[in-house]
């Protein structure tokens, strides 16, 4: 079985949302590190009941929607479109910091028999 390629980016805007939709359309995974200074702004907004103090961790799975919910955050806003073109697809969203990164994967499917 081969390994599926990952496509690794830095977000750079728009640009970064052109080439992560590229890799999706490939059928490619994708790796996306945001800047380290979203990694508070991102961890509020995700958990914004979090006890003052509380360890900023975050380790989120699921789909489009959590792209759709960090494309809420001021200077990613450019993310919604990434999110409906996530949703176009079976991959799966993971949510990662305090090295803030998106990861899209796809499905690994088994060896034909």
């Amino acid at each position: 079985m081969t390994t599926p390629h990952t496509e690794r980016l830095m977000w750079e805007g728009s640009e970064t949302v052109h080439a992560a939709t590229e890799a999706l359309r490939r059928n490619e995974d994708v790796e996306l590190e945001l800047p380290g200074n979203f990694h508070h702004a991102l961890f509020a907004h995700m958990y914004p009941d979090a006890a003052s103090g509380a360890l900023e961790d975050v380790d989120m799975t699921g789909g489009a929607e959590l792209i759709a919910r960090l494309a809420e955050l001021k200077g990613l806003e450019p993310l919604v479109e990434l999110s409906k073109e996530v949703a176009k697809t079976p991959a799966e969203v993971y949510v990662q910091s305090p090295v803030p990164k998106i990861i899209i994967r796809f499905p690994v499917s088994p060896p034909a028999a």
